[in-house]
């Protein structure tokens, strides 16, 4: 086994020319990509910034509304949940925008998150400072979104967030202590009534025989009858094209608001079609006619999320997890495309019952990346996909070959560390440590208990350089709470009453930063910890 790392890499004077340049062009990336909006007022909010190609429709005031406003004056971070079409987004729309210069306001993407580092403007003034992360599950299945949340915190941002109900909140609540971050702050968007539809429908010139009605004020308008009756009435071919653009969409391999790159589509459709290219010009018009796609950018389409979920139909044989190999497969050749796929993959083990299938067809989509990216060209993305590597062999330990997974998650985070050093990457390393820290605790669950404690301490030590109580609190406070059950599970095997105060210490440290933040769930798991021990330390003395 590999043991602890000491985070340097011997040096090279091509490494170093290499390390530059992929510096400095992740450097330009950010620039000619920044988030879509920073810091505007309120009071500026155009339907287009969040909204986009939805219909912008005469809205209607609910009373989730008042809850929405009162917690954000109050300076607290909100979820707002629902069903596809609840109108979710809108809802937070309009409730900024009522606030007018009270907010000030910054929209990121899911697709920012990728550059590893986030152009969040400071902002000194009076105002309450929001981040809306709209589909907020999609932004947890990037790899960065850790070091992005922290980001956040650390700049005391109010976070306004959306999120489906039902499979997208379950992978949500996986992948994120949505207590830490929203309290019991969220909110559930209702369904309205059908004669409030038939109303809202009238008042809107809309054919009632036209609307699909689920309970939701966004099915009034997308005329979902409708648009099913336009999808059955395009060709093989252009209905071929959206069922390409869902496949892409359940892999995880889109922008923004859904948005889909030509190339894409292409390069799926020529590997069922080798001798047969694909005219835009002939295809588009139909799909734009139909008003199923928009074409919002050059070489760029838009769907949206609900018809490709309600409307266009692929085969019933076909499987989320085998689309995903199939796709693996297809991109074999683009890094980026790889990552997004092991990321999708990575995150659909945590819900789905084929929790190793999901967790190694991650696994192959993250290996394929890492051939194309390599850490003597590449260091960054190396480093970015090994640290997700590291992750879901871990995760797949939990269901099989426990030792062997967690050694290989284990080497995945050493190699990490070759470029995340504590000079140039401090966040970075410090996550990478902690995980490092847990993979060995896990370990010592299985082998040389004492070793593998003792290693797992000096990770977490290691992230504790970094994780400073001042900049990254919670961060901090979950490190120490980390330590506190190394050292509770060494107190097992030697030294009882010293590695139980050392535990108490650090279990000490950590609940008072979880009790200053009003973090009362994690306050209340260490509280419970800290009474074992001082029942323990009774029984000592």
């Amino acid at each position: 086994m590999s043991g602890v790392t000491n985070g340097s890499v011997q040096f090279s004077p091509m490494k170093f020319l290499y390390g530059l340049y992929d510096k400095y062009f992740d450097k330009r990336k950010k620039q000619q990509k920044p988030f879509k909006r920073k810091w505007i007022s309120g009071t500026k909010l155009e339907p287009e910034d969040l909204l986009e190609n939805r219909p912008y429709y005469k809205y209607r005031p609910r009373e989730e509304d008042d809850i929405l406003r009162n917690l954000l004056l109050e300076e607290k971070s909100v979820l707002v949940k629902g069903v596809a079409l609840a109108g979710k987004t809108r809802t937070v729309f309009e409730v900024l925008k009522s606030m007018g210069s009270l907010a000030d306001v910054t929209i990121p993407h899911p697709d920012d998150i990728d550059s590893g580092d986030y152009p969040f403007a400071d902002n000194y003034g009076m105002n309450i400072e929001v981040v809306i992360l709209d589909d907020l599950d999609r932004f947890v299945e990037k790899s960065n979104f850790e070091k992005l949340l922290e980001i956040i915190r650390a700049k005391n941002f109010i976070i306004v967030a959306t999120c489906q109900t039902g499979e997208r909140f379950e992978l949500l609540d996986k992948k994120l202590d949505i207590e830490t971050v929203f309290a019991k702050n969220i909110i559930d968007i209702g369904h309205f009534s059908t004669d409030e539809a038939q109303r809202i429908a009238e008042r809107e010139n809309i054919t009632w025989e036209d609307i699909d009605f689920d309970g939701t004020i966004g099915s009034v308008f997308l005329k979902l009858h409708e648009m099913q009756r336009r999808y059955n009435a395009l060709i093989e071919r252009e209905q071929e094209i959206l069922r390409i653009i869902k496949k892409l969409h359940i892999a995880g391999i889109y922008e923004g608001k859904h948005i889909f790159a030509y190339d894409w589509v292409e390069t799926v459709y020529s590997k069922d079609h080798p001798d047969t290219g694909l005219d835009w010009e002939q295809v588009l018009g139909p799909l734009k006619s139909s008003e199923l796609v928009s074409a919002p950018e050059e070489k760029k389409i838009h769907v949206e999320e609900v018809y490709l979920e309600k409307i266009v139909k692929l085969s019933e044989t076909t499987s989320k997890l085998s689309i995903l190999k199939e796709m693996s497969d297809t991109f074999s050749l683009n890094h980026a495309v790889l990552t997004g796929i092991g990321d999708t993959a990575s995150s659909n083990s945590l819900i789905r019952i084929q929790k190793a299938e999901y967790a190694k067809a991650a696994i192959k989509a993250y290996g394929e990346a890492l051939k194309l990216r390599t850490l003597e060209e590449f260091p960054l993305d190396h480093a970015k996909i090994r640290k997700s590597l590291g992750m879901v062999y871990r995760n797949l330990a939990a269901v099989e070959e426990r030792k062997n997974n967690l050694e290989k998650a284990i080497k995945a985070y050493e190699e990490a560390l070759k470029v995340y050093t504590l000079e140039e990457f401090l966040m970075d390393h410090a996550m990478t440590w902690n995980n490092m820290g847990l993979a060995y605790a896990d370990l010592a669950g299985i082998e040389e208990r004492h070793k593998n404690l003792e290693t797992a301490m000096k990770a977490y030590e290691e992230a504790l350089k970094v994780t400073t109580l001042k900049e990254f609190p919670i961060q901090y406070a979950m490190t120490r709470k980390n330590l506190g059950m190394a050292y509770s599970s060494m107190a097992d095997l030697e030294e009882t009453k010293v590695n139980l105060e050392k535990a108490t210490k650090a279990y000490g440290e950590a609940l008072e930063i979880f009790e200053s933040l009003k973090l009362l769930h994690h306050a209340k798991i260490v509280d419970n910890y800290l009474a074992a021990i001082f029942r323990e330390l009774r029984q000592e003395d």
